[in-house]
């Protein structure tokens, strides 16, 4: 494996960024304004948010690991974790209705690895900005 090197700086404004911003984001993304246009609609009332005090630790932890999987080029650690969390969930997601939970899946996890990749490239001082 390569040696990276890594300042203190830019790798503490990359989680900062990561966690900071991209937990800001993320919850109001999926939270405020998702969950709350799905509950709604009168034929969505039915779904449950039964997990959803866990989701924005998981959200938190996810992102650091993402962010430290792209900075160390362990790509496949990524395509294994989403591969878990898919697979633990499908067979909730196959049974009745629950396309807008599995949306809310998709936009969140695609969410999370953009602010792990942008939190990576910053620490590596690689971000375009």
């Amino acid at each position: 494996m390569e040696k990276i090197e890594i300042s203190l700086c830019h790798f503490l404004w990359g989680v900062l960024v990561c966690e900071g911003f991209g937990t800001a984001v993320v919850w109001f993304l999926i939270d405020k304004v998702f969950w709350r246009w799905m509950l709604k609609n009168p034929k969505k009332r039915k779904w449950n948010r039964t997990n959803w005090p866990l989701s924005l630790p998981l959200g938190i932890v996810e992102r650091f690991l993402y962010m430290v999987a792209f900075i160390y080029g362990i790509y496949a650690w990524v395509l294994v974790w989403l591969t878990l969390k898919t697979a633990i969930k499908y067979q909730r997601w196959e049974k009745g209705d629950k396309r807008g939970a599995y949306n809310a899946f998709l936009i969140g996890s695609g969410l999370n690895i953009l602010f792990g990749v942008i939190g990576a490239l910053i620490a590596l001082d690689r971000f375009p900005f």
